[in-house]
């Protein structure tokens, strides 16, 4: 009976987790000083990709702020780049090896993410919903 009702709660456990990684609601973040309003999807990939390195409302240059791994990660990248997360990671690692661009910044937490994006200059990057916090612009991805 023990038994059966820790493998019961365990199940129960692994659903919960399951559940909480599938509604990761990942948002644009940036650097206060940024101002955009919002930002459309074509110019998003352009920055995550690599493509753009500057902002056109600043002469600041775009610092690109990524998340090592999680469901946020992975549903971010996916809807942006159309890729997975090891994909995502591969393309990088491909572009900065062949002299293409700067490695982004990594994170292990997203709490580490939003405080570099609020005290950098030109920082953009992604969190979930819940964890963007006052210190960094959301900025609305408009289709």
């Amino acid at each position: 009976m023990k038994n059966k009702l820790f493998c019961i709660g365990l199940s129960l456990v692994a659903f919960l987790a399951t559940h909480l990684c599938l509604n990761a609601e990942p948002v644009v973040v940036a650097n206060k000083k940024l101002s955009a309003e919002t930002i459309n999807t074509d110019t998003l990939k352009a920055v995550f990709m690599g493509k753009k390195v500057g902002w056109d409302s600043t002469s600041t240059r775009v610092v690109v702020v990524l998340l090592k791994e999680g469901p946020t990660h992975e549903a971010f990248v996916q809807a942006v780049a159309g890729q997975s997360g090891s994909q995502f990671s591969s393309y990088w690692r491909r572009l900065f090896m062949t002299g293409g661009g700067s490695a982004p910044k990594i994170f292990e937490t997203e709490a580490e993410l939003v405080k570099f994006v609020a005290a950098t200059d030109g920082a953009i990057g992604y969190t979930d919903a819940a964890n963007a916090g006052a210190d960094v612009l959301v900025i609305p991805v408009a289709k």
